[in-house]
């Protein structure tokens, strides 16, 4: 698919014989999302529609359909690899989160976060009605300090909330967006949604939580400088570069892979940007705080799965 290429695709399955439309769904929701077991029960009739809209790095899943239950195990993990994170937003009717993880029931108005690569179940009522944002996990801990586990249901209903509810439903109203346009609106709704989580569960555990985040937003900042690393980081917060690397080992990352997302992200932002076509992918390479071209286009394709070259081309 073309890097400035957003599709939709729409499937609406109803009106057939159920063992056939069950088989439909099973293939058609596995293909979109990734492995796992669904359970139909032991209704007489099966339907259920899904829109899908995706570019090469996000995917927005909109569906509607009888109850089900799905299952994703160890099993299914080990076979599709897959460990992308789930935002789960019912419109309509109540989902029901469990497996590994604490049990969760979320109505309109709320939302939670899954993981692919943690065993779940997701449990839908009648005339339910969904929307699943795919991102990265390293998105959500960027965003957020912290990784998907554990995170309690969020509130959309008030406050920074509500308006990642409203760009959600204004990203899906626009039938035609570049992808550039909506990667960005996705990628801002990342960051609020993880301001939300953030907001309501405070840096977590105590002294080191409160490093953690301040290291992040001190990255953020700071992330074109091509010195910026551990020691600078900490002695610019006045903590030493072992509380810093403590904070972000309890996080599940380090200063060094901290540092290279956020300059990632910086330099797919300048090179999507219409403000900054005349800059050369070196140029770009530069100023978000790589000191070798070659390196930043190594990174780029290892996070992106493309080149720097090939979203320069497309956007």
């Amino acid at each position: 698919m073309p890097d400035d290429e957003v599709r939709s695709e729409y499937t609406a399955i109803r009106d057939v014989p159920v063992a056939r439309a069950r088989d439909s769904w099973r293939t058609l929701t596995t293909a979109v999302q990734g492995s796992m077991s669904c359970d139909f029960g032991d209704r007489a009739e099966f339907r259920g529609a899904l829109t899908r809209t995706h570019s090469r790095r996000y995917q927005l899943l909109r569906w509607g359909s009888s109850p089900i239950r799905y299952r994703r195990t160890g099993r299914h993990i080990r076979a599709d690899g897959i460990d992308s994170c789930l935002l789960v937003v019912p419109s309509r009717g109540r989902v029901a989160l469990g497996g590994d993880r604490s049990p969760v029931v979320l109505d309109a108005g709320t939302a939670a976060l899954v993981r692919m690569d943690q065993p779940f179940e997701v449990t839908h009522s009648r005339d339910c009605e969904l929307v699943v944002l795919t991102m990265t996990g390293h998105e959500i801990a960027r965003h957020t300090g912290r990784s998907a586990d554990g995170t309690p249901p969020i509130d959309l209903s008030t406050g920074l909330g509500a308006v990642v509810r409203a760009v959600l439903q204004s990203t899906l109203a626009q039938e035609r967006l570049p992808a550039d346009h909506f990667d960005a609106a996705l990628e801002r709704l990342g960051e609020l949604t993880g301001m939300v989580i953030a907001g309501q569960t405070g840096p977590g555990h105590g002294r080191l939580g409160e490093i953690e985040l301040a290291v992040r937003r001190y990255v953020r900042e700071h992330a074109d400088d091509p010195d910026l690393n551990a020691a600078s980081a900490a002695a610019a917060l006045g903590w030493s570069t072992r509380q810093v690397q403590l904070a972000l080992q309890r996080a599940g990352t380090t200063a060094r892979e901290l540092i290279r997302e956020e300059r990632l992200v910086r330099a797919r932002a300048l090179l999507v940007g219409p403000a900054h076509r005349t800059m050369s992918v070196t140029e770009i390479a530069h100023r978000s705080g790589f000191r070798s071209a070659g390196t930043f286009s190594t990174a780029f394709r290892d996070m992106f799965g493309v080149s720097p070259r090939s979203v320069r081309g497309g956007g």
